[in-house]
Parts: C-alpha cells; sequence; structure tokens
C-alpha cells in the first residue's frame, strides 16, 4: 500500500508520534501534485489497489473531500488514517456524500483507520471529537493502538468496539525511536508485551474480533506456544516483514516508512512507476540490519519468516 502524507499538521503531540518533526515544519499537498501521484499509483495498480491518506490529520486539510473524491473515482481501495478530531460536522457528512457519489459499497472501498489512545492520554476535546466521530462512521472505522510503554490497557479497546458498532478489526503498532526524540518501546519490554496480547487474543476471541500487527514486531517476541494461541484468534494480519509502505509528502519526496525517513528518502521524479520505487526500497532496507545481533544467524531471518524488526532501532535509536 501506498501513503500520502496530505498534510503534516496535527491537533495532537502524543508521546510516541513518528512524525513530530514534519508537524512543527507543516507542509500540504497541492490538488494539482495529489492528482499526479494518484495517476502515478494507478498506473502500477498490479502491486498496489490500495491508497493510504495520511497527515499529521489527513482531514485538516483543506481540500481533504477533493483528495478523497479524486481517489475513489480511481477506483482505488482507500483507507484514511485518522485521529478522528474532526471538528466540522459538515466534513463528515460530506465524506458519506462522497463515498456515496462513488459508489462505495464495502470497508474495501473506503475505511477509516482511527489511531486511539488510553483515556489518560486523551484530552476532552479529544474525547467529544472522537466520539462524534465514531457515532458518525464508526461502521467503516477500524481501531488503532500504537503501544509505545509496558504498562499499557488494551481492553478498552473492545469496549469502543462494542459501544460505536465499529468495524471489529484492531490494528496494533509498536513505537520505535525515530530521532525527534519520542517515547517507544524498548526491545527489552518485547516479551512482556507478547505475553499481553496473547492475554488479549483471547478476549477478542471471546467477543469476535479480529486482530492485526503491523510491521516491527519480531517472531522471537513471542513463545511458539502464544503465536499458537494468537493464531486461535481472528487474525487481520501476523506477519513479521519489513518492507517498504511508500510514503510520498508534499514536497514529492518519497520514503521507506516513517520510521526511515530520516535515513531511506529519494524524489518520486526518480522512479517511472510505483512498481520501481518499491523495488527500490524493499533492496535499500534489507541494508540496515535488524534489530538484534543474533537476527544473522537467525534461522528465521535467514528463512524470511520473521524480517528482523524495525530497522529504525539501529537507524535512528
Amino acid at each position: 500500500m501506498s501513503n500520502i502524507i496530505l498534510t503534516t499538521k496535527c491537533q495532537r503531540k502524543c508521546q510516541y508520534c513518528f512524525a513530530k518533526d514534519n508537524v512543527l515544519a507543516p507542509m500540504e499537498f497541492t490538488l494539482e501534485d495529489f492528482k499526479k501521484i494518484i495517476d502515478w499509483i494507478d498506473l502500477s495498480n498490479d502491486l498496489t489497489t490500495r491508497v493510504g491518506l495520511l497527515g499529521g490529520e489527513p482531514t485538516l486539510h483543506p481540500k481533504f473531500i477533493e483528495f478523497l473524491d479524486y481517489t475513489l473515482s480511481k477506483k482505488l481501495n482507500t483507507v484514511v488514517f485518522t485521529n478522528g478530531m474532526v471538528a466540522d460536522r459538515d466534513l463528515l457528512l460530506d465524506i458519506i456524500k462522497t463515498a456515496k457519489k462513488n459508489d462505495v459499497r464495502n470497508k474495501e472501498n473506503l475505511c477509516f483507520c482511527l489511531n486511539v489512545n488510553e483515556r489518560k492520554y486523551r484530552s476532552e476535546k479529544e474525547q467529544h471529537l472522537q466520539t462524534i466521530f465514531l457515532e458518525t462512521l464508526g461502521r467503516v472505522t477500524a481501531l488503532s493502538f500504537n503501544i509505545f510503554e509496558r504498562d499499557c490497557d488494551l481492553g478498552f479497546l473492545v469496549g469502543l468496539i462494542k459501544q460505536y458498532k465499529t468495524l471489529p478489526i484492531i490494528r496494533f503498532g509498536l513505537a520505535a525511536p525515530l530521532g525527534n526524540r519520542n517515547q517507544f518501546l524498548k526491545l527489552s519490554d518485547y516479551s512482556f508485551i507478547a505475553e499481553k496480547l496473547t492475554e488479549f487474543s483471547k478476549l477478542t476471541r471471546e467477543q469476535d474480533v479480529s486482530i492485526g500487527f503491523d510491521c516491527g514486531f519480531t517472531k522471537c517476541m513471542f513463545t511458539s506456544e502464544q503465536i499458537e494461541e494468537i493464531k486461535k484468534s481472528k487474525i487481520d494480519s501476523f506477519s513479521f516483514d519489513c518492507g517498504p509502505s511508500i510514503d510520498i509528502y508534499p514536497n514529492l519526496d518519497v520514503t521507506n516508512c516513517y520510521p526511515m525517513s530520516k535515513v531511506l528518502k529519494a524524489k518520486i521524479s526518480d522512479f517511472k512507476t510505483y512498481n520501481e520505487a518499491y523495488g527500490y526500497f524493499n533492496k535499500k532496507i534489507k541494508e540496515y540490519p535488524p534489530v538484534y545481533h543474533r537476527c544473522k544467524s537467525c534461522d528465521l531471518f535467514l528463512n524470511d519468516e520473521c524480517g528482523g524488526g524495525c530497522r529504525a532501532h539501529k537507524a535512528n535509536g
């Protein structure tokens, strides 16, 4: 999936923020450049038919509806990564109108990935606006939670799904060091979090909720028993790969991913197609060492069963 960073503006200041430096130096896509990028991606739809619209907070862009409309008109399956803090209720209604206009029929065509923090890290304003968002678009929204500390509570996520009838999916990500003084999960806490996720998977199984794991997880952080236990639940994604996500910025920089954006980037003009960009970054990311020294002699790593965790631990840590 290719990700387009519509704007680097954001209303929140999350401790684990992977884009803090960009938020402090805001920039936004022009509609003209956005259409060029969408057309460029559309030409390579043998590799990707999904597009992520990101920020910052993408809905803050004044042309967000026009961006969404153009992406959907190309029949690209679209995921909007949002914090749900949409103060303009008319914008929420315009999203629904745009979806109907483009004959969106299911969550594969359009869905929202709502990043939520624990209640202790949510302001009253954030809480209020996310409630409105979920009441309006909950049925096409999946929850996302970034793990950045050992002491985290996961139980509230199932409560939100049941309360607002969201898509029964929870995406988990591991916060990694990004060179901007963000908080992140220490490698020494990975096995502890693996146990916590294993126990949580039992709850999701009882509640018929799927769980997905974003990149950065290492296979060795789980025991074989834990992996088997998790696999009893509904799994949206559970791989240990480390590959390009292809993030494209308003200045037309293209990077491997947010965590590696400082060390692995190029210009979109360097590549004729999305396939070419993907191949370039897929090769370059493997030049960076995996998170553990032992990975280099590990059968899981050597046999491509594990990507060796997020390379940002070595590049930015």
